[in-house]
């Protein structure tokens, strides 16, 4: 069997077609009408056809090329279908060079691919031969066909056509033999059934009046559909399943605040257009339902709460509002930083316990101020042993009051440079905390600082005065905290 190569060109050629097509105008064929085609073209022999019956010879053989022409009856019976009668004469010669006479009789059907002037198309058609001369013996075999097209009008009335169809008939051998046809012609369309004007939606509006030519709709809306019966049609209606009016886009207003339902984010509750019909009562422009202080006036970014003494804490969660303080004091000050806040600490400008409501017992304001009876080696940082006992009593309060936090300062008198005086009331200071943390008193309670003989506890005059001050002074110290960030600043 030979290849059929021509049938993959045809395959492609109509897969072209279908791309080129998808970009014309719409159209329709005229239907129902009738047509008179003419065409003309030839078969090309894939195999061995055996249309005669005195073949006893290649020379009785029919040429593989067989030209032909013809007429069409067709009938265009829906816009994209066709069916119609095909006649054609063959120009049949055998091998030899004798003439014959045959036909070809088909009835056939078309199906329009695409609704568009220049369409691809399928058709199928069944039918026969028919040879009527002696020379190859006179012969009717039957015929089937399957062809691609392309179909393009032309004018309106006349459209071209080129068709290319594999046609199977009877074989020589004890197979079917495979024809290839290629054929182009004219269809010439007849006056007959009027051509009713479009509607595609088939709602009583004509095309050319309706525009919404694919959507049922109603003659008072130019053939578009309002299934509210608001008279704002569908499209145009934000609210289609509900009445409303056109001011409004066809949507209610179930609150009355003149902000249609479909764009009403409360549409229950009267609010203005600046909160899109959400109430606002503090008029802050945060609406009710996201304002966390819907009665106080606040900037969008508190969430529509105020912050008032700006200690980032807002006026709903401040129990202080009025006194700036940390969020971990819900907003109140705490001025010694001892974790009682002002409100409830009874010594508030000095450091103390939550459990003395932030002061010191009496055990424990003895270790605070000048302590005296600690030493230390003239000129030296090194702590005389006969201070043991005073240092050891301060560690037995220290483990007393586990919340209690010191700072140990170092002071010198005026004798000598000031710069060896401050490093060494830096070093006495040090050794002291060093001292307190061997036995036993965490690190983190303490802190050291020297001073030199800059803080004078009595004027440096007499010998009496420049010992008093040579000393170590105990200070009670709050818990260290990050100072709070600053609070944005209010839009109102």
């Amino acid at each position: 069997m030979k290849r059929r190569w021509p049938l993959v060109g045809l395959a492609c050629a109509t897969l072209a077609s279908l791309v080129l097509s998808s970009g014309t105008a719409k159209a329709e064929y005229p239907a129902p009408k009738p047509y008179i085609g003419i065409f003309g073209g030839g078969n090309y022999q894939l195999t061995k056809w055996d249309i005669g019956r005195l073949v006893e010879s290649d020379a009785q053989r029919v040429k593989d090329l067989t030209p032909q022409v013809g007429l069409r009856l067709g009938y265009q019976v829906l816009k994209p279908l066709a069916l119609e009668l095909e006649f054609s004469n063959l120009f049949l010669k055998s091998e030899a060079g004798d003439k014959n006479t045959a036909f070809h009789y088909s009835l056939n059907a078309y199906y329009h691919i695409l609704p568009s002037d220049w369409t691809p198309y399928v058709g199928l058609g069944v039918g026969m031969f028919h040879n009527t001369s002696d020379n190859l013996g006179k012969d009717v075999d039957p015929r089937v066909h399957l062809g691609l097209g392309l179909r393009g009008l032309i004018t309106p009335w006349m459209a071209l056509r080129v068709e290319a169809r594999e046609v199977m008939t009877d074989g020589m051998g004890d197979g079917p033999a495979h024809l290839l046809e290629g054929l182009a012609g004219l269809d010439f369309f007849l006056s007959g059934a009027k051509e009713a004007p479009a509607d595609r939606d088939s709602d009583g509006v004509l095309d050319a009046d309706d525009k919404c030519p694919d959507q049922p709709g109603t003659k008072e809306n130019a053939g578009c559909p309002d299934r509210d019966k608001d008279g704002v049609v569908d499209s145009a209606d934000k609210c289609p399943d509900d009445p409303g009016s056109a001011e409004l886009q066809g949507c209610p207003d179930s609150d009355g605040d003149g902000i249609g339902d479909g764009s009403d984010e409360c549409p229950k509750a009267p609010g203005p257009k600046e909160t899109q019909g959400c109430p606002d009562q503090d008029k802050d422009g945060v609406n009710d339902s996201q304002d966390k202080c819907p009665e106080l006036a606040g900037p969008p970014e508190n969430k529509g709460c105020p912050d008032t003494d700006g200690d980032g804490v807002m006026d709903n969660e401040d129990k202080c509002p009025k006194d700036p303080g940390p969020k971990d004091h819900a907003g109140c000050p705490d001025r010694d930083n001892d974790e009682v806040i002002d409100a409830e600490d009874k010594c508030p400008d000095v450091p103390g316990l939550v459990a003395h409501q932030g002061c010191l017992p009496e055990e424990a304001k003895k270790f605070t101020g000048a302590i005296q009876g600690i030493y230390f080696d003239t000129g030296s940082a090194k702590i005389q042993p006969k201070s043991h006992t005073v240092l050891d009593k301060a560690v037995a309060v220290l483990k007393q009051y586990e919340g209690m936090r010191l700072r140990i300062e170092g002071h010198t008198d005026n004798v000598g440079k000031p710069d060896k005086n401050q490093k060494l009331s830096e070093d006495r200071a040090a050794s002291v905390k060093a001292y307190l943390i061997s036995k036993g008193i965490a690190e983190g309670r303490l802190e050291s600082a020297g001073f030199g003989d800059t803080k004078p506890a009595k004027p440096n005059d007499t010998a009496a005065n420049r010992s008093a001050n040579r000393r170590i002074e105990f200070v009670p110290i709050g818990v260290k905290r990050v100072a709070p960030a600053a609070a944005p600043a209010s839009t109102k």
